[in-house]
């Protein structure tokens, strides 16, 4: 592709010119692989990142109905495709109107060997997530849930205290519930040390506290705890069920 496009095309993209720059993708098939960016990026990763759906799908549209599927595979330099990127920001919209034209993304890694599936849940996007773990589910591999130091998605579930997700993600693989990483820690160490320090109130609240029925101030008779605090408690029942089906703890 001549210079003069690419540089055209880069104008277009930085001035949000996207009518234009759906223009130059129907006319000019050279463009839709350019890398426009220092940090590798195409057309389309911007208008993703940019979180223009109406955008991504005409841009998309164009790239199907030209034979051009393969420009949805380019990587930039973090190795992330354009599938990454929407996953990442949980935009579902996005994420199906990619996966329609090639299902097969949902394979690729970045440079950190996460997957799309991997980084909905490393960012506790439950919509996102819940697509493609359908069409995970649906190609029945499991890879997908697990990164290159062997974390799951629930290790990252629980590391990000994104509970209701973790719930969901027990709810359909409870065998994750034994995976350990490379450091032999298991979702449940996560959340052991995670629920530690939820339960455990800052030391200066405390001296506080102390402080105030030293001097019969009257302290405050509701206890405040983390706004997820309930949700991590319904976490720890259904795990606790979890195991005791998985061990068959409890039978005599």
């Amino acid at each position: 592709m001549a210079k003069t496009s690419q540089k055209e095309l880069f104008d277009m993209v930085m001035k949000k010119e996207w009518t234009e720059v759906v223009k130059m993708y129907k006319q000019n098939l050279g463009i839709h692989t350019a890398k426009i960016t220092s940090s590798g990026d195409t057309a389309l990763h911007i208008a993703v990142s940019e979180g223009s759906v109406d955008m991504v799908e005409q841009l998309i549209k164009v790239l199907d109905s030209k034979g051009r599927k393969e420009a949805l595979k380019i990587q930039n330099e973090h190795g992330n495709t354009p599938l990454h990127l929407a996953a990442a920001m949980g935009n579902r919209a996005m994420c199906k109107c990619i996966i329609e034209v090639d299902e097969s993304l949902v394979d690729q890694r970045n440079e950190d060997s996460h997957t799309p599936l991997f980084l909905t849940a490393l960012h506790g996007k439950k919509v996102a997530f819940v697509f493609l773990l359908k069409i995970c589910e649906q190609r029945e591999i499991t890879r997908y849930y697990r990164g290159k130091s062997g974390e799951t998605i629930l290790h990252c579930a629980i590391n990000g205290e994104y509970f209701e997700l973790a719930i969901l993600i027990l709810e359909r693989h409870e065998e994750l519930v034994t995976y350990m990483n490379e450091r032999g820690m298991s979702p449940l160490h996560l959340l052991a040390s995670i629920t530690v320090k939820m339960l455990l109130p800052e030391q200066d609240q405390i001296m506080n506290q102390i402080g105030q029925e030293s001097r019969n101030i009257e302290a405050p008779s509701v206890q405040q705890f983390p706004s997820n605090y309930s949700t991590c408690c319904d976490f720890l029942n259904r795990i606790y069920h979890v195991l005791l089906v998985f061990y068959g703890w409890g039978k005599q």
